[in-house]
């Protein structure tokens, strides 16, 4: 299931740069609470850690390759559900 977040479309949070910043704390969130669901900390926690990280990688360097405005949020939205305020 993927992470939503609730971004006010007239805010400072749904520029670019910052509603990147804001999906990709949302992947790391999600992947921290799994950690602390985690049975075994020491053989999965660093496996759960590092999809994570690198899901949320993925979704910026997807993000920040866009050409416009409009697929910066196509490539967010693969990866985040945004809930436009």
């Amino acid at each position: 299931m993927k992470p939503v977040i609730t971004i006010d479309p007239k805010g400072p949070n749904a520029q670019a740069g910052n509603l990147i910043g804001v999906a990709h704390a949302a992947i790391m969130e999600q992947g921290f609470r799994a950690l602390k669901e985690c049975r075994n900390y020491q053989l999965d926690g660093e496996l759960i850690v590092q999809n994570y990280t690198t899901l949320a990688d993925l979704m910026k360097n997807a993000a920040y390759h866009a050409r416009t405005w409009e697929e910066t949020v196509e490539a967010i939205e693969k990866y985040v559900t945004i809930n436009w305020k």
